[in-house]
This record gives structure tokens, sequence and C-alpha cells, in this order.
């Protein structure tokens, strides 16, 4: 793995971890993500939120090619 692509892994691993165990706040255990029929991914509300944010833009399209191989 690049120095790019696991500081990016490394980002999106930590923004999962405080959204679903850090800070208590994900209540309804929905999986941090899922997988389309055809295998497309769909980040829950709370990531995605976070995904979206502008310090995270270059995150986004890397977090959902690679999301797969990581988790």
């Amino acid at each position: 793995m690049m120095d790019e692509d696991m500081d990016k892994a490394a980002r999106l691993l930590a923004i999962i971890y405080s959204t679903v165990k850090g800070d208590g706040a994900y209540i309804n255990n929905e999986p941090p993500f899922t997988l389309s029929d055809c295998g497309a991914v769909r980040f829950s509300a709370p990531i995605q939120d976070r995904l979206n944010l502008p310090e995270n833009g270059d995150l986004i399209d890397w977090a959902h090619g690679n999301i797969k191989s990581l988790l």
C-alpha cells in the first residue's frame, strides 16, 4: 500500500471507529456500510455525513473504491 493509501485508510478507519464505537453515538447498531446486489457500497448516514465534510473531500471516492478490501 502506498503512503497516500495508508493515510486514507487510517482516516477512513478512524471515522468508522469514532462513529461506531468511539463517541457512543451509534445507537441503532446499523453496520457502517452495506453492499447492494451489484456490489455498490452504501455508507451509513453518520459515516456518509463525515465523509461529506470539506476536509474529507479527497476521501469519498477512495473510500467507495477501497472499503471492501479494508474490512
